[in-house]
């Protein structure tokens, strides 16, 4: 994503992955699958990010687009202030790397490159929770902002998850 470029999704799109449990990418599907069935064994449940911090990732990530649109207006100096505090890096250095990235994706590689990992989001939502609360949270929350804007997703198809977890998380 770091040229921007524009994508949709369709409800025609099927995607199928590998039960290969050694994967090709560092990190990747295969890893975490690997890591899920192990825990699984254990009878433990995975710990997560909470559905607050994924949320507050997202609309910090949402006004650092707005600024980066916006990049020459003035009205923008309080605002790139608090953002810059919530990323916890310099508000001159988020303004030279939006003023100078061509693209929001080249940006924000940089700002995640120059900031201590989201220290800031981590340090105001430190929790973890269990897989399935963190699910839960996240379906309430998305609902919540659904509801505000489309009256039902009843149309939408739903897919039967695969059970990696033990059945008592």
């Amino acid at each position: 994503m770091r040229v921007d470029a524009r994508f949709r999704h369709s409800p025609a799109v099927r995607v199928v992955t590998s039960a290969r449990a050694l994967g090709r990418a560092k990190a990747g599907l295969a890893d975490r699958l690997s890591e899920l069935k192990i825990i699984s064994k254990q009878q433990q449940c995975p710990l997560v990010e909470s559905a607050l911090t994924i949320e507050a990732r997202f609309r910090l990530r949402r006004q650092l687009r707005y600024l980066w649109q916006r990049q020459t207006r003035a009205d923008n100096s309080i605002k790139m202030t608090i953002v810059a505090q919530n990323l916890g890096i310099d508000r001159d250095l988020l303004t030279e790397i939006l003023l100078r990235s061509p693209t929001f994706g080249l940006a924000s590689e940089q700002i995640s490159q120059s900031q201590q990992q989201n220290a800031v989001i981590e340090n105001k939502y430190p929790q973890r929770v269990i897989l399935p609360q963190a699910i839960a949270d996240l379906q309430t929350l998305v609902n919540q902002n659904l509801n505000r804007h489309y009256s039902s997703l009843d149309t939408l198809e739903q897919i039967e998850p695969i059970s990696l977890l033990p059945q008592s998380c």
